[in-house]
């Protein structure tokens, strides 16, 4: 009996740890007030700044491991931003810069990341 819910609490380990090397990498600087959690399908994505709203924070996301594919990074990076600015309470985020940050190498070659800066944050009705 103990040795079985070993294995099942080692494998049920091994694949949080596996699901969270695909998640993308989530930061935040709290520059405002925060307001209570959303989810992360209701924050709307801006590239210029609406008429009225308050800023929470400014935060950065950066593509989880396992996307390979260019457009795949993007989503993973996109969703990890939105979901970044939901626990923050904010429904929406300015996009400030796309880049590419380095992530480690793969075989003496240099491997990158899409990363997302915005500013999260509550767009006033």
């Amino acid at each position: 009996m103990k040795g079985r819910f070993c294995i099942y609490l080692c494998a049920s380990l091994l694949a949080a740890g596996a699901l969270a090397g695909c998640a993308a990498q989530t930061a935040a600087l709290i520059t405002g007030i925060q307001r209570p959690a959303i989810r992360a399908d209701e924050v709307r994505i801006f590239t210029k700044a609406p008429d009225s709203f308050e800023e929470i924070a400014v935060i950065e996301a950066v593509a989880g491991k396992g996307t390979r594919d260019a457009q795949g990074q993007m989503d993973s990076a996109v969703e990890g931003l939105k979901a970044k600015a939901a626990s923050l309470g904010a429904n929406g985020v300015i996009l400030t810069a796309v880049d590419d940050k380095h992530t480690g190498y793969y075989y003496n070659a240099a491997v990158y990341a899409k990363r997302l800066k915005g500013i999260a944050i509550y767009v006033k009705n």
